[in-house]
């Protein structure tokens, strides 16, 4: 289970509060009032349409107060409507409440929009609004003293099955420093680089990782590989201690690679970037994806890691490989087309696996990102209960009335909630012995 130490200085919530604060002075309304926000990142200018519940005899079931700034498009809800302030009204707000507020708005408004309360309002908007929707667990966590930081969303690849979205803000890089010592200060058991893919963002990523230099703490990067076949690159992060990476390779064949990650030509850099991981000595744990697409080529794939990677392995146990239970892209576009039901994954899946297996590599199939233990053969269950997992991972799982009776419960995340709207319960069996 996530630990979520109170120790973590917060990112998000101080944007917040800056401009709750904001809005407060420019509206006279009380800035402890329950205030929400509706945003939407399409639309084009400066728009925010805030609602306020106001405390006292005037608290309704719905807000009260629905305010727009800077280009404001209440239209014909509006009750007053200036150049760069609106206001809608509900009927709950007192007549001279309401008369009041218009004559505040409509003074503020004639200052224009570098008056000093509506240019802090704005300021203060401006600010909080690249970061609407997300929390500071998005980019950064603490869970079973494995600490996480997201460098930034961007990617050299564009997998469209991902749940990230390219186009999501990084946090500032004074924050993501702040937070490695705050991690730091609590001996974690690793700390692991993520991104998007780390390796774009090649400086911030090797001064983090020096950072971490004399507190004897392993580093991992979670990365496609691109890049570490250059000699210098990852001697620098191996001097800085790391000590192995968890690459994503989707696919045997550059064609099925290439179509899953819409990057061409990436195929090839990432097997290089496998290949020097191994020959550095570092750990690798190879991470793919099974869908539609990937299905038919997973035995090839388990194939190709046996013949191509491991005769470059140092010491056994160098090389792992992990199979992934997709979930919905951030894009939406991409689930319902490739998503398969589990009963058509399993043989193949359990195949692959032993071919891995027989070879002396270790497979991991359910876990934090893999499948119902049910779908899965004795032998290849992780025997670790779920709390071993972080939260944001069991987050997305739901337990079906099926699996309340099965005896892997208290050890099984059970399906994503994606598959359960796409297939139902097809696949799940609940199971009577361990």
């Amino acid at each position: 289970m996530a630990v979520e130490i109170p120790l973590w200085t917060p990112w998000l919530a101080p944007l917040r509060h800056r401009l709750t604060a904001a809005l407060a002075d420019l509206t006279g309304l009380p800035a402890d009032g329950a205030w929400h926000w509706q945003h939407d990142p399409k639309a084009t200018g400066f728009q925010v349409s805030i609602r306020v519940e106001m405390a006292g005899s005037v608290a309704q079931a719905q807000p009260d107060v629905t305010f727009g700034l800077g280009q404001p498009q209440l239209h014909r809800q509006a009750t007053w409507q200036g150049q760069h302030l609106a206001v809608e009204l509900r009927s709950s707000i007192p007549s001279a409440l309401r008369s009041e507020l218009i004559r505040r708005l409509q003074a503020i408004d004639a200052q224009g929009a570098q008056g000093p309360l509506l240019g802090q309002a704005l300021q203060a908007w401006q600010a909080w609004r690249p970061y609407a929707g997300m929390r500071d667990e998005d980019v950064r966590t603490f869970s079973n003293g494995e600490a996480m930081l997201r460098l930034g969303f961007a990617c050299n690849q564009n997998c469209d099955f991902c749940f990230q979205d390219r186009q999501w803000p990084a946090a500032p890089h004074e924050m993501l420093k702040l937070w490695l010592d705050e991690f730091l200060a609590q001996a974690p058991k690793r700390v692991v680089f993520s991104g998007g893919e780390p390796l774009v963002h090649g400086p911030l990523l090797l001064e983090l990782a020096e950072r971490c230099q004399g507190h004897q703490v392993p580093l991992w990067l979670q990365t496609n590989a691109i890049g570490l076949d250059v000699a210098k690159r990852l001697q620098s992060l191996q001097n800085a201690g790391l000590v192995g990476a968890l690459v994503s390779y989707h696919a045997a064949s550059a064609p099925v690679s290439d179509a899953l990650t819409r990057a061409p030509g990436t195929h090839e850099r990432t097997e290089r970037g496998i290949l020097a991981l191994l020959r550095a000595g570092l750990r690798v744990d190879l991470n793919g994806v099974v869908d539609a697409r990937t299905l038919p080529d997973l035995l090839q794939r388990s194939q190709r890691i046996c013949a191509v990677f491991l005769p470059h392995c140092q010491y056994p146990g160098q090389l792992s490989v992990a199979f992934a239970f997709p979930t919905r892209d951030a894009g939406g576009g991409t689930y319902d087309a490739y998503a398969l039901p589990l009963d058509t994954i399993a043989p193949v899946l359990n195949a692959a696996a032993v071919v891995l297996v027989d070879a002396g590599i270790a497979v991991t199939a359910d876990g934090s990102c893999g499948f119902p233990q049910c779908t899965l053969p004795r032998w290849l269950r992780n025997q670790a209960a779920i709390t071993d997992h972080a939260d944001e991972h069991q987050q997305s799982r739901e337990k079906t009335a099926i699996c309340h009776d099965c005896v892997l419960k208290d050890q099984c995340m059970g399906p994503r909630r994606d598959y359960l709207q796409r297939f139902g319960t097809r696949g799940i069996v609940a199971q009577a012995e361990l």
